[in-house]
């Protein structure tokens, strides 16, 4: 097949250190393993095109007035419009963020490109936006035009009420990492502090902060977002994220490695959060202690000490909790540390996300 990804920026940057080995896969969401069985895979970032006119300025009060859907607005518009040309022979086209799925949906409902069949397209977090009438009914419409996929099950429901989206073009596609880069150490060496990643609003790294206070280990906290002020003793900010890669995939990987457990602490939502941290930890053999939010990804195969610890939404004990049980019952942290790895082999690689999109892709070539 034929298949094109339309992305972010920064995915070509790192084309030379993916091809080379030197950083993980599952930020391509599927394309590299696509290549490797055989598949014509096209990378493609979308840029967006600064332009100031009219139109630019009417779209923008019409996203403003949540008109447009979500995620959508006049740059992009016009960068996925600019790249139009590389789609036009592809057998399947992925687009892997609700921006440019619903601006390639808004040209082909113009016809400024008339796709042959429906596109894939991943959506996540569109209910972080409200959404009015006017924007639910323009929505459904585009949602006409493309397969869904999510990476998590709390969003589904609310997804297919919302929306409108028939069972059969909608589906769950749990994310996975990259296990042969996320693996454990080998000299099996620890460091004594706990690790927290991420820079999505739905981290509560107030919360965390709080906790610190009566955690006695070091609390090493990666991220750009702004935290509270006088910080404890025992919290140290690295700052960092997936774009300005001030750490980097191998530091990170280090990191995981060493630590004595990872939080990942989370405010309450439908959107999965914290799932690619979660994930590259585990498979660094690493223990987890995870807020559970009703947008976990998934709810049969994560279970609460048997391979990861759950926390209650905005409880600040039983984080404190958690990390005391990991501390003093040295059989629960390594039978966390061995099944974490086990679930990652067993449910959470990306090449099981890659397989399902490849499964999606050959029945839009085969149902359209």
């Amino acid at each position: 097949m034929r298949i094109v990804y339309l992305y972010l920026p920064g995915r070509l940057a790192r084309l030379p250190d993916l091809r080379a080995g030197r950083i993980p896969t599952e930020f391509f969401y599927g394309a590299p393993e696509l290549e490797a069985q055989g598949h014509d895979v096209k990378y493609v970032d979308v840029h967006d095109v600064p332009a100031v006119n009219k139109l630019r300025v009417a779209t923008e009060l019409l996203f403003k007035q949540k008109y447009l859907p979500a995620k959508v607005y006049f740059a992009i518009l016009l960068g996925v419009k600019k790249n139009l040309p590389a789609v036009r022979d592809a057998d399947v086209v992925i687009a892997t963020v609700p921006g440019i799925a619903f601006s390639l949906a808004i040209w082909n409902f113009f016809r400024v490109i008339e796709l042959p069949r429906s596109f894939i397209a991943i959506h996540c977090g569109l209910f972080n936006y409200p959404q009015n009438g006017v924007r639910q009914i323009l929505s459904r419409r585009l949602f006409c035009y493309m397969r869904t996929h999510l990476f998590g099950e709390g969003e589904l429901k609310e997804m297919k009420s919302s929306f409108r989206i028939p069972a059969e073009r909608i589906e769950v596609n749990c994310f996975g990492v990259d296990e042969k880069f996320w693996s454990p150490s080998q000299d099996g060496g620890r460091d004594d502090y706990i690790l927290a990643v991420g820079n999505d609003s739905r981290r509560d790294y107030k919360l965390l902060v709080q906790a610190a206070r009566n955690i006695d280990k070091k609390i090493m906290l990666l991220t750009k977002r702004d935290l509270p002020p006088n910080l404890p003793d025992n919290v140290k900010v690295l700052n960092g994220s997936w774009h300005t890669r001030e750490v980097g995939d191998d530091e990170l990987r280090e990191l995981y490695r060493k630590a004595f457990c990872v939080v990942v602490p989370l405010t309450e939502s439908i959107q999965p959060s914290g799932q690619s941290v979660t994930l590259q930890a585990m498979a660094c053999c690493t223990p987890v202690i995870l807020t559970r939010t009703q947008g976990l990804w998934e709810n049969k195969n994560l279970q609460h000490r048997e391979n990861i610890l759950f926390t209650e939404v905005g409880n600040i004990q039983t984080l404190i909790d958690s990390v005391r049980l990991l501390g003093e019952n040295k059989g629960v942290w390594h039978k966390l540390s061995k099944a974490g790895r086990q679930y990652i082999l067993q449910y959470g690689c990306i090449g099981q996300f890659a397989g399902r999109i490849e499964t999606a892709c050959k029945k839009v070539l085969e149902n359209e």
